[in-house]
């Protein structure tokens, strides 16, 4: 798209918002387009407090009830500034402003705040109004650049720009004239990083669409109020205002005290390095993928203990895969056991999963839970550490009851579904999948095998992680077939297979996945997300060929397959 199909793509999101008062909801505050009915004697009175307006321009002459209403109107007509009222959640009382100040020419857009009511200060809602600023900067309005000009004097301010990731991009020398005094103006910024708006389908920002904003089934499926998850999603829970779990988990997480959770983290860690003398200190499963990667650096750099990596490969790896996965074990001097079943086997194995569970990536699912307990118990490490919690994104647990980690692997439970021996037959021997199969029982207990998630101990931010580790370590993304992610999957060439099975069976897909963690964390409307998972969920992947060639199945009956694993209400979908 080009600087002026963009602007006006850009121009209608910020219209829309404006013309429809559209409150971008916080966990702690909303914010409004400021309109005269946040017009008040005590809003002017901030602007009139010297201790308010100690770090900005305001305060040098009296500001009045008529200079504010003008300074409304102006922000209400204006094509390049959009003011925003800060309110509480709880009583929608207004505390301040925040602004965003836009070149179009530049993409770049520049933030103002200001906290009124002392009340609030040094409580983060400056810091929440920013991040809820970023991402209407950087998802909606397709901004390349955000920027904040500040004292240097503002510790407050300097902590929120470096806790959000800007950068302090220089230094204008005594700019600032305020009680008798100079000074410095300190000016930081963060660039866009993720995808832009701009390079999505227009069918995605058509919002003239008679169906925008709606989900593919509506008229079928109940959807949670909050994000894009269908009832079809196993295990999925609503409350009594149709929230499922997953959001839930995700407020949830904002009242978790998580320095409490990282010591509680630190005393496991510590323990079991203090038990495991010459041996090693613990076990990090590895894809090759971003969380893997991330859970590596944690347990490497933050807590100083020796893993051993452990990867079961699905022999389907894609060429960023394999860089990310040996890039990751170079960088950082890990030792690492792999176990790779043959091509063969994982062809008969992709037919038979389709019979078995619906989708084509048993031999994944079975094999990522049981190796690395085959190697703790070969070994003698009891600890395993992996990544993501199970609270994070699949409604399947909450972050106040997470799931524990019992002698049975947890991807049994959650993803394999069926065993090893339910597997054999039509040409799979039990010595084909002895592989596959658990340490029984006995042998897990003997070692003490514990297996723990870094995400229910300290906060879990998968696209932060995902830009450290790119910066840090040269982490590469690519394209992946169901979303418009570029980092999820990315090891494999087959997730697009998996998802589009998924979006047969149950009505929804990785789109769908990923646009309700985006919706969960303010990156895009719930709309917005509608549009995403019903233009990524539907499409066909180009490795359904490649999957259809190894298993021998027509295309017709990879769809009569799938379907028949329907349950409940996605009986009904066409």
């Amino acid at each position: 798209m080009s600087i002026q199909e963009v602007k006006t793509v850009s121009l209608n999101g910020l219209e829309h918002i404006k013309s429809d008062n559209k409150v971008i909801e916080g966990s702690r505050i909303d914010l409004e387009p400021l309109s005269e009915k946040y017009l008040s004697k005590e809003y002017v009175s901030w602007l009139n407090d010297s201790e308010v307006c100690r770090y900005n321009s305001h305060g040098s002459s009296v500001y009045t009830l008529e200079q504010a209403k003008t300074y409304i109107q102006q922000s209400k007509s204006s094509e390049s500034l959009i003011v925003f009222a800060i309110s509480t959640r709880s009583n929608h009382q207004h505390i301040g402003n925040i602004s965003l100040r836009i070149s179009w020419q530049n993409r770049s857009g520049e933030i103002a705040i200001i906290i009124g009511n002392k009340e609030f200060w040094g409580k983060s809602i400056g810091a929440e109004a920013y991040r809820l600023i970023i991402e209407l900067g950087f998802n909606r309005l397709d901004l390349h650049r955000l920027w904040s000009g500040m004292a240097s004097d503002n510790r407050a301010m300097v902590r929120i720009m470096e806790k959000l990731g800007f950068i302090r991009e220089g230094r204008s020398r005594e700019a600032l004239f305020k009680d008798g005094r100079y000074l410095d103006i300190e000016n930081w910024g963060v660039i866009n990083q993720k995808q832009p708006v701009s390079s999505l389908p227009v069918e995605v920002l058509d919002r003239k669409k008679p169906d925008y904003g709606k989900p593919f089934y509506l008229e079928k499926l109940r959807y949670c109020v909050r994000c894009c998850m269908p009832e079809t999603n196993e295990g999925i829970k609503f409350d009594e205002m149709g929230i499922c779990q997953a959001c839930q988990s995700q407020e949830q997480k904002i009242h978790i005290d998580w320095v409490a959770r990282e010591k509680q983290l630190k005393q496991i860690l510590e323990r079991y390095k203090s038990k495991s003398g010459n041996n090693y200190d613990c076990i990090v499963p590895i894809s090759g993928g971003k969380d893997s990667a991330f859970q590596l650096h944690v347990i490497i750099k933050r807590y100083g203990l020796k893993p051993l990596a452990v990867t079961f490969s699905h022999n389907w790896f894609s060429e960023t895969g394999k860089y990310n996965l040996w890039n990751i074990l170079e960088k950082l001097n890990v030792d690492h056991i792999m176990f790779t079943p043959n091509r063969e086997l994982v062809n008969k194995l992709a037919a038979a999963s389709l019979y078995k569970i619906g989708d084509s990536c048993w031999h994944c699912h079975s094999g990522v839970g049981t190796f690395p307990l085959q190697v703790a118990v070969k070994f003698n490490i009891p600890l395993i550490v992996w990544g993501e919690s199970v609270a994070e994104s699949s409604g399947r647990a909450c972050y106040f009851e997470p799931m524990k980690f019992g002698a049975e692997s947890l991807f049994l439970k959650i993803s394999a579904k069926v065993t090893p021996d339910e597997m054999t037959g039509n040409h799979i021997t039990p010595k084909d999948v002895y592989p596959f199969q658990n340490p029984s029982k006995e042998e897990i207990e003997k070692v003490g095998v514990l297996g723990i998630h870094l995400g229910d101990y300290i906060f879990w931010d998968d696209e932060r992680q995902m830009e450290f580790v790119r910066k840090e370590y040269g982490w590469k993304e690519d394209e992946v077939e169901g979303t418009y992610k570029r980092y999820k999957s990315v090891e494999c060439i087959m997730p697009g297979v998996h998802d589009y099975s998924k979006f047969v069976k149950r009505g929804f897909g990785r789109g769908t996945d990923h646009a309700s963690q985006d919706v969960r964390a303010g990156l895009v409307t719930r709309e917005e997300g509608f549009e995403l998972a019903k233009y990524y969920d539907s499409k066909r992947p180009e490795m359904l060929d490649y999957y259809l060639k190894i298993t021998g199945f027509t295309e017709e009956e990879f769809f009569k397959i799938v379907k028949s694993h329907r349950e409940g209400k996605a009986k009904e979908l066409p």
